[in-house]
C-alpha cells in the first residue's frame, strides 16, 4: 500500500491477530488483495491479452470469454504458484456447459436456473471459463 514503515507496522498490528489476517474481518479481503497485487495484475494482463473478462470476488476469480481454454487454466495456475499460493480449486469449463461459480450457475437449464436465482444468458453459450476459488 506504499506507506511509511511506521504506518505499515501500525496497520499490521491493528489488522492482524498473531501476525495473520483474521477470517471474517472486513479488512481481510482488501489486505489480501494488496498482499498479492502482483499476482492479480499478472492474471489481469493474461486476461487482457486473450480478450477475456477477469472477475474477482474476495478469493474467487474467473476468466471468461471465447479465448478461455485449458491452456489458460495452466497459465493462471502458474501465476498463482509463482505467488507461492495453492490453486487446487481451479477448473476449466468449456463453452456451452453449465458451470457453478461461487454457488450460482450463470448458464444452465431452467430447472437449475430456478435454484441458482441467476438468469441464463445466451451470451454465456460461446464462452469458456477458468475459475479458481
Amino acid at each position: 500500500m506504499r506507506c511509511r514503515g511506521d504506518v505499515a507496522m501500525l496497520l499490521a498490528k491493528a489488522l492482524t491477530v498473531d501476525g495473520h489476517l483474521p477470517t471474517g474481518s472486513p479488512a481481510s479481503p482488501i489486505l489480501s488483495y494488496y498482499a498479492h497485487k502482483g499476482m492479480f495484475d499478472g492474471i489481469a494482463d493474461l486476461a487482457a491479452r486473450r480478450g477475456l473478462k477477469f472477475t474477482v470476488y474476495v478469493d474467487d476469480m474467473c476468466l471468461s470469454g471465447e479465448g478461455a481454454t485449458r491452456a489458460t487454466l495452466y497459465e493462471v495456475r502458474g501465476l498463482i504458484a509463482k505467488a507461492k499460493l495453492k490453486s487446487h480449486k481451479c477448473r476449466f469449463f468449456p463453452a456451452g456447459k453449465p458451470r457453478v461459480v461461487t454457488g450460482v450457475a450463470p448458464n444452465c437449464p431452467a430447472s437449475c436456473r430456478a435454484r441458482s436465482k441467476l438468469a441464463s444468458s445466451s451470451s454465456f453459450e460461446n464462452q469458456g471459463w477458468v475459475c479458481c476459488d
